[in-house]
């Protein structure tokens, strides 16, 4: 892990809606390290299918 990402969900939904380039792999980021440290969030194959439809977008 990098650190705290600063604005967390909020700032990751807002990158990927507005497919901010720049930005989109702190997102990507946000998301594997919150999988990690809650892997009981999401089921693993639903994390797979969300990172590669957002991969996809850009």
């Amino acid at each position: 892990c990098t650190g705290p990402r600063p604005g967390g969900p909020s700032r990751t939904y807002s990158i990927v809606k507005n497919r901010d380039i720049e930005h989109f792999e702190s997102a990507m980021g946000f998301l594997e390290d919150t999988y990690r440290l809650l892997p009981t969030l999401v089921a693993p194959l639903k994390h797979m299918k969300i990172m590669f439809g957002l991969k996809t977008m850009v």
